[in-house]
């Protein structure tokens, strides 16, 4: 899968790999993810700042890299795409 993001973290990546095998058989391992690295869109999960790094207010969250509303919507949006496609393979 490709999509048009700056950056996908390992830990949206882990989850996309886990919702398209739970919904569609998919194995983990078998699906690819890139992002094209536009610098039109954020990121797709923090990558400025781990985990580790306390003290960002969650209204901050861009800070660390990324925007955590942005998130989970992206992420919506890139399990439906996955659903499409798959309805739509031949």
């Amino acid at each position: 899968m490709s999509v048009d993001l700056t950056i996908i973290s390992e830990h949206y990546s882990t989850q996309i790999r886990k919702l398209a095998a739970q919904r569609f058989g998919f194995e983990e391992e078998a699906m690819m993810i890139h992002a094209t690295q536009t610098h039109i869109t954020t990121a797709f999960g923090y990558f400025l700042l781990s985990d580790d790094f306390k003290g960002i207010p969650a209204e901050c969250s861009q800070l660390r890299g990324s925007d955590e509303r942005y998130n989970s919507f992206i992420l919506e949006c890139i399990v439906k795409a996955i659903e499409l496609a798959y309805a739509d393979r031949k």
